[in-house]
């Protein structure tokens, strides 16, 4: 008997209405920068806060999105 694990990622879509302006889409890299050489080396460090003030709060699904199963 082999020990092996199988990955299963279940996707579940939801219908969006589209949007005039690109600006209005969040994504999950926004507002984050590389590390400086330093950071990274010495503490691990893989991001850090981009230049520039937080981007305004952007609509976000309602209710629970994501599943883990175990």
């Amino acid at each position: 008997q082999r020990n092996e694990t199988e990955l299963v990622i279940i996707v579940t879509p939801y219908i969006v209405r589209p949007v005039n302006n690109p600006a209005q889409l969040a994504a999950p890299t926004d507002g984050v920068s590389p590390p400086r050489f330093f950071d990274r080396v010495f503490f691990g460090k893989l991001t850090q806060p981009g230049p520039g003030t937080p981007a305004p709060a952007r609509p976000e699904l309602v209710g629970p999105a994501g599943f883990i199963m175990r």
